[in-house]
């Protein structure tokens, strides 16, 4: 069938750009480590996972703007695309302000909700204010990044991505190895990701049959709005149980314990979201598919769509989790060090057999969020 062509072409193709990028990070990790020590090392990894939290400002408008192009572009209903993308970018601007504020606010109060010694203070405040740029100018191309997955372009990810990757590889190393910090690992980030979002920018204008500019000052017609607000706020709801659930280990950590501390469960968390990855690079192409075949009302394939692609994201996760249970120890103790073997390792344990249950949930994720039924599980997660 022509839809399993497409999933294995956008799923090869978004392979290559993780194999690519966990290749990079495994090297890359430990380096930075030994670079700037355990201390700035626990910072970097707090500041990241603080940060974010302001992904949450996106509201869903990324995930709405790839289930409507990938919905109407099947309907040829282009005159309402052009409405649905001029409402998001609107969306998006405000969102962007946002970000920005609530990233200045962030960096002020940081060395006071964490246990940060005040000659790390500045640096970790800087950090905060690089990184909530970062964000900001990616939510601010977001809405390309919706079209081009809308469209299932993923193959154009994957090679810009690769591209990039080892280039920021490389220049993160010349610097570090200067004696450059967490602050220029910040910038040397926020640089790359923006180059990355001004090229997907141009290949979005290339896919789309329509000049999304081209638009009313004024929209009378709130439908469209509507349409994205309603999607978005149970992508929202799913986000921040997500949030909650799976990445608030860290600040806990920090809230009670040396920052340093935060180093042993960031090794292992790290490998479970490689693994995490893995599964979702897999899965996340289902969730136009599914919009696109909802759009030619093809309940059928969808529903083998839901159990075959079930039975795969298990099959991707058993293998890597196994091999974490009973060789994590020996791995950490080479790749990071032995000293944190032991602790890191049992952590990985635990979270590895968790995974296994929770596997084939991003095929059904990504059929519910295709589908437009995702309130059921934002309700059920939240």
């Amino acid at each position: 069938m022509s839809y399993i062509k497409s999933i294995l072409t956008n799923a090869i193709s978004n392979w290559a750009n993780l194999i690519v990028s966990l290749a990079i990070s495994f090297f890359m990790a430990p380096f930075i480590l030994k670079s700037i020590g355990s201390t700035y090392f626990g910072i970097w990894m707090l500041v990241t996972q603080t940060t974010g939290y302001l992904w949450l400002l996106d509201f869903g408008v990324r995930e709405s703007v790839i289930k409507y192009v990938a919905e109407f572009n099947e309907k040829k209903d282009f005159s309402f695309l052009n409405e649905i993308l001029g409402s998001a970018i609107r969306i998006y601007s405000i969102i962007c302000v946002a970000c920005i504020i609530f990233s200045a606010i962030l960096s002020l109060v940081f060395p006071y909700l964490f246990n940060v010694v005040k000659e790390n203070a500045i640096t970790a405040q800087l950090v905060v204010i690089v990184t909530g740029i970062d964000i900001a100018q990616a939510f601010f191309f977001n809405i390309f990044t919706g079209i081009v997955m809308g469209f299932q372009r993923y193959d154009i990810f994957s090679k810009i991505n690769i591209g990039f990757s080892v280039v920021r590889a490389i220049i993160t190393i010349i610097f570090l190895s200067h004696g450059y910090g967490i602050v220029a690992l910040s910038i040397i980030q926020l640089s790359f990701n923006l180059l990355t979002n001004i090229i997907i920018y141009h290949s979005s204008r290339k896919l789309l049959p329509i000049k999304i500019f081209a638009l009313k000052k004024i929209d009378k017609s709130t439908k469209a709005k509507r349409l994205i607000l309603n999607y978005s706020f149970f992508v929202l709801l799913n986000n921040l149980s997500l949030q909650a659930i799976f990445y608030s280990s860290n600040i806990i950590i920090a809230a009670f314990l040396p920052i340093s501390y935060v180093t042993f469960y960031a090794i292992s968390s790290n490998l479970i979201e490689y693994l995490k990855k893995l599964i979702f690079t897999g899965t996340q192409v289902f969730a136009p598919l599914t919009s696109q075949l909802d759009a030619k009302n093809d309940p059928e394939t969808i529903a083998k769509l839901l159990i075959n692609g079930s039975k795969y994201s298990l099959l991707l996760c058993l293998p890597v989790s196994i091999v974490y249970i009973l060789l994590g120890n020996q791995f950490i103790s080479l790749w990071m060090g032995a000293e944190y073997s032991e602790i890191s390792g049992t952590i990985l344990s635990i979270l590895s057999i968790s995974i296994i249950f929770s596997a084939p949930h991003y095929t059904m994720q990504g059929i519910l969020f295709g589908l437009n039924k995702h309130n059921a599980l934002a309700y059920v997660r939240t």
